[in-house]
């Protein structure tokens, strides 16, 4: 699939379902600018990561998503394995930043598919070494659709962010869980 067949699968998903992408998006953008900066806010920040990864992907599949699916790792028992996780993430790339910027820039692109990965599986216990062999070859791919957003990011701050939450970080965050999808079906998984 082509970087504008999954770009025009997430316009029409966003066309289907913008209400409640948009709200997802704000919420989790709340969420994160008021909590993130404490250590309890960290521990609720990081499962709506996941559960923002767990509705576009639901859209992805052309299921209904919910605004009960930001907080579907707070539910579950997969909560402490979540924060641990991404935790772990965000620490192994802090560790790649301190060697050089290139280092961790690589290590960003290999470590991006984990909120997804624990998304579609709650109860994996190596979604940083699963979203390593996933990206494994697919890194600048992934550099390239990020970067062709970069049009958009800049007119959404041109707008002081309302285009960025109103129709930018939903079509982004569902073309990312697109590329999820495809990729995951390119590498042999269901």
């Amino acid at each position: 699939m082509s970087f504008s067949a999954l770009k025009n699968a997430a316009k029409a998903s966003y066309s289907e379902q913008k209400g409640t992408m948009i709200l997802i998006v704000l919420i989790e953008i709340i969420v994160f600018t008021s909590l993130a900066s404490t250590v309890l806010g960290a521990l609720l920040v990081l499962p709506i990561h996941v559960g923002a990864a767990y509705a576009f992907l639901k859209i992805s599949r052309n299921e209904r998503a919910e605004l009960g699916d930001l907080v579907v790792s707070l539910r579950g028992s997969s909560y402490f394995n979540h924060v641990v996780q991404l935790f772990l993430r965000g620490l192994y790339l802090f560790l790649w930043s301190l060697l050089l910027i290139i280092p961790a820039i690589i290590k960003y692109y290999s470590y991006f598919l984990t909120p997804y990965i624990l998304a579609d599986d709650p109860e994996s216990t190596n979604p940083i070494t699963n979203s390593r062999e996933m990206m494994d070859g697919h890194k600048l791919e992934l550099f390239w659709l990020q970067l062709s957003f970069i049009g958009w990011f800049l007119l959404g701050a041109l707008t002081f962010g309302i285009l960025t939450v109103i129709y930018v970080s939903p079509y982004y965050r569902q073309t990312m869980a697109n590329y999820y999808i495809r990729l995951k079906t390119k590498k042999g998984g269901n």
